[in-house]
């Protein structure tokens, strides 16, 4: 009897976006960017040392449980490395992640992903460092006697509330009144 060819081997990466929720305006454009640069990946490299990518994605409509679902299916269906839109989904699947050794590549950054350390990568600063150098400049450019006031003003969700209790320590630190 004939052979069947051999199977090609691809490097199977994947992750979830919330496309139907209530960000999917913003969640569209890191979608399509990673489709594209997947697809520049194998078309003017031909994947890695010759090895294509294979990029699988699931609609998480920035839903917690379905984030979770969406993981778990792309563990299953043999992803190495998952690559999620949102802080509450990464925080949600970190654990399983870790014992499951699948790299996670956040698009957010909160410190409940890396600590304690396991297979999160972030590819930037931690939303909350970023905040902090933005009260330290608000420090050093302030020119009036009395103390700079700042204030946050965002969503109640996993990364509108990572800048929170760093910023209140470090405004504090700095002597910066703050409303948050």
């Amino acid at each position: 009897a004939p052979q069947a060819p051999p199977k090609e081997k691809v490097i199977k990466l994947g992750g979830s976006f919330d496309l139907t929720g209530p960000t999917s305006s913003v969640a569209v454009h890191p979608f399509k960017f990673q489709l594209a640069y997947v697809d520049y990946i194998n078309k003017t490299q031909g994947g890695i040392k010759g090895i294509r990518l294979q990029y699988d994605w699931l609609d998480d409509a920035y839903l917690a449980a379905r984030g979770v679902t969406a993981y778990k299916t792309l563990r299953d269906r043999g992803v190495m490395v998952y690559t999620p839109q949102s802080a509450h989904i990464v925080e949600a699947i970190k654990q399983q992640s870790d014992e499951d050794k699948v790299v996670i590549i956040p698009q957010s950054a909160t410190i409940p992903m890396i600590e304690p350390p396991g297979w999160t990568y972030l590819p930037y600063a931690l939303y909350s460092d970023v905040f902090n150098a933005f009260l330290q400049w608000v420090k050093q450019s302030w020119k009036e006697s009395r103390p700079p006031k700042v204030a946050i003003l965002g969503l109640t969700v996993a990364i509108g509330r990572s800048v929170l209790e760093p910023g209140q320590k470090y405004a504090k630190q700095l002597g910066i009144d703050r409303v948050m």
